[in-house]
């Protein structure tokens, strides 16, 4: 599984989707959209939106924070 989560290191809910991950000790590529445009052109071509957190599993975008915390919950255990 390629866990891949575009996000800015401003934002409060990417912290938090961040800590969930690192509780659950899930490897995941971080992709800054604020400190690199590539990442942030990549983000809106695929989902058309700059809406983070977005979790990209396999290639497939979760972006809003309860259904990456619900995918989280439902794949590795129950975290809020």
């Amino acid at each position: 599984m390629i866990l891949e989560l575009y996000y800015s290191p401003e934002n409060e809910t990417c912290k938090k989707i961040m800590s969930l991950l690192k509780l659950q000790h899930l490897t995941y590529t971080p992709k800054d959209i604020s400190g690199n445009l590539v990442h942030l052109q990549k983000l809106l071509h695929i989902t058309g939106s700059k809406m983070i957190p977005c979790l990209f599993v396999d290639g497939l975008p979760i972006q809003n924070e309860n259904e990456i915390i619900n995918w989280i919950n439902q794949n590795f255990g129950s975290l809020k």
